[in-house]
């Protein structure tokens, strides 16, 4: 078994044994992509991130297309599905990017494709793949708190299988949205005065939606906030707005690469689930 990391998740190298392949761009900016390890006929497992830039995409399909030429047999995973967001129309004349991304994967011939903790519900529509959820991440981490909480009903599932593996209670607010990056209001009904709330989703990007739960959740008279999300995309100023909120910790993980966090944030590595995945499918082809 061959692993291949893209240049999107070359910092997950150094926790495992891996295959190189040289990637450089010519002078008019076109990428050039060439194995350097004979993979002819073997088995492979590609990791990759396809957030933006799109070079990370033109990559991975490179990289595919040259591993297909050798006749690998192709396993994907992604630590972050880039587009994913952008599953459905919301007004005439849009793109459905995340369709269109999963129509170039399926170009090509994937035994099997692992994504951790996609955004999309309807992702699932366009491509077949298996789901990977940090559950073990989650559920250590709420064992230290009363309640954790989604900060809307979509995250109920997942909010409820954590407090089934910590033994914590839960609940959901509910929000109501006015475009991609604004909540209008929030609003819960527990009673959580004096108590120890941990936020659960599964990103963070403007930091605006768990910003307005944790002050919500405050104002009833919580005594700490801490948030734990899986993909920390962090853009339009977040963690500044983060840094400067009344949340008193917040725990992503490195499925996207983090430079230079404050000191708020605790970054958990995935290598981990990676490891416990492959070896977990080596197992099941195996017997």
């Amino acid at each position: 078994m061959n692993l291949f990391f893209t240049e999107s998740v070359k910092y997950l190298e150094k926790n495992f044994e891996y295959s190189k392949y040289k990637l450089d761009r010519f002078c008019d900016g076109e990428l050039y992509l060439k194995l350097e390890t004979d993979v002819k006929n073997r088995e492979v497992f590609v990791i990759t991130n396809t957030m933006a830039p799109s070079d990370n995409i033109l990559e991975l399909t490179f990289l595919l297309d040259a591993l297909t030429r050798q006749n690998a047999k192709i396993n994907l995973f992604f630590t972050y599905f880039g587009y994913s967001r952008q599953d459905r129309i919301n007004e005439e004349g849009e793109a459905l990017s995340a369709e269109v991304i999963s129509r170039i994967l399926r170009l090509f011939d994937i035994n099997k494709i692992f994504i951790l903790h996609p955004h999309s519900d309807k992702l699932s529509y366009y491509l077949n793949f298996k789901p990977i959820i940090p559950f073990s991440i989650f559920a250590e981490l709420a064992k230290n708190f009363d309640f954790i909480v989604s900060p809307d009903k979509g995250g109920a599932a997942l909010v409820k299988k954590i407090a089934e593996l910590s033994n914590t209670k839960f609940f959901s607010l509910t929000k109501k949205r006015i475009d991609h990056d604004n909540v209008a209001f929030i609003e819960g009904s527990e009673n959580v005065s004096g108590k120890r709330i941990l936020i659960i989703d599964d990103m963070i990007t403007t930091g605006s939606t768990i910003i307005k739960s944790a002050e919500l959740l405050y104002k009833n008279g919580a005594s700490i906030v801490d948030v734990a999300a899986t993909h920390g995309v962090f853009c339009s100023g977040a963690i500044e707005k983060l840094e400067n909120s009344s949340i008193n910790k917040i725990y992503v993980t490195d499925s996207i690469k983090q430079n230079q966090i404050p000191d708020k944030f605790e970054v958990i590595s995935i290598a981990p689930i990676i490891e416990k995945e492959i070896y977990r499918y080596n197992s099941y082809r195996i017997t």
